[in-house]
C-alpha cells in the first residue's frame, strides 16, 4: 500500500485529529505544533490525577528517514501507523495506555 508524503501542515491536521480522537475515548490530550513542533508535531497524552500511576505520553507526527511518509510515533521512535491512518493510530495507543494497571481511563 502506497501512502502519499505529507508536507508538515498535512502533519498538524493528522495530529488535530489524532488528538481528537483520543479525546473522544476519554484521554486528555494537548497538540504541540509551534516553535520546536512546528514540523513535528506532538500529542501529548496524560491520565495524570485519574491515576495511580501518573503516565504521561507523547505521540509525535514525522516521516519515515527512508520513504518519507510520514507516520505517527511512539515516544521510544517506535512507529504506530501511517498519518492517513488516524483512527488506527488512535485505537493502537488507546489499547496500549487503558492496559496500563490503575490507568483509569476507560475505553468509551
Amino acid at each position: 500500500m502506497t501512502f502519499a508524503v505529507l508536507g508538515w501542515q498535512d502533519a498538524h491536521v493528522y495530529a488535530d485529529a489524532f488528538a481528537k480522537e483520543l479525546a473522544s475515548k476519554g484521554f486528555p490530550t494537548i497538540v504541540y505544533k509551534k516553535n520546536e513542533h512546528r514540523y513535528h508535531p506532538c500529542v501529548q497524552i496524560s491520565l495524570g490525577r485519574w491515576s495511580l500511576i501518573e503516565t504521561t505520553e507523547y505521540i509525535y507526527v514525522a516521516p519515515d528517514e527512508d520513504s518519507g511518509v510520514w507516520w505517527f510515533w511512539w515516544s521510544s521512535l517506535e512507529p504506530i501507523a501511517p498519518a492517513k491512518e488516524v483512527s488506527a493510530a488512535a485505537a493502537k495507543v488507546a489499547r496500549v495506555l487503558a492496559a496500563i494497571p490503575d490507568a483509569g481511563v476507560r475505553m468509551l
